[in-house]
């Protein structure tokens, strides 16, 4: 952050360094320009997605909370209904997956 008070020729620099082969992603925001969280905003995303899992769920069709919790929290991929199971495949963060387990009538299996 605070990137807008750095000079330029120290800024220049900077940049090079972090595109130095081996050198760890950096974002450089300002709060003074929105236009620079987008791309932090979009690291976050990337990042938080990379550690989804990709599962299939199967509960009541009364699970509500549960259904809503993965469109919610989650990825759904895809969603099909026979009868009062609805199966779903979705992407999901290791803490709803945890959450949907202990729930009663909730089945939840990894997907490849």
């Amino acid at each position: 952050n605070k990137i807008d008070l750095v000079p330029g020729d120290e800024l220049l620099s900077l940049r090079k360094r972090v595109a130095a082969p081996g050198s760890r992603t950096a974002l450089f925001t300002s709060a003074l320009k929105p236009s620079t969280l987008e791309p932090l905003r979009s690291e976050l995303r990337d990042r938080i997605r990379a550690r989804l899992q990709r599962v299939s769920v199967e509960l009541p069709a009364a699970e509500g909370k549960a259904l809503a919790a993965l469109y919610e929290e989650g990825e759904v991929l895809s969603r099909s209904q026979g009868g009062q199971t609805v199966t779903v495949i979705a992407k999901a963060s290791p803490a709803l997956i945890g959450r949907l387990r202990s729930r009663s009538g909730v089945r939840v299996t990894e997907c490849e």
